[in-house]
């Protein structure tokens, strides 16, 4: 059981980093950014397919969406914040 919990612990940490790794790589070309000096924050699902996210840059945060743009396929839009 110990070794469930510890698995289960690890990886959702692992599940989160990839995540943040995934909104950094997707928010880098709408920032103008690279990946690595993106910081991702209140990031929230409105359902299985559309995310929001800040982006942060260069003291530069940008509001990001993610939504479907074919059957296949989505895209990220972000819009700086003022």
């Amino acid at each position: 059981m110990k070794y469930l919990i510890l698995g289960l612990i690890f990886s959702g940490c692992a599940t989160q980093a990839n995540m943040n790794n995934f909104l950094q790589k997707t928010s880098a070309p709408e920032t103008g950014c690279l990946p690595k000096d993106v910081k991702i924050s209140q990031y929230t699902e409105e359902n299985l397919v559309v995310s929001n996210w800040i982006a942060e840059c260069k003291g530069v945060k940008s509001y990001c969406r993610r939504s479907p743009s074919g059957e296949y396929s989505s895209s990220t839009k972000c819009k700086e914040l003022k």
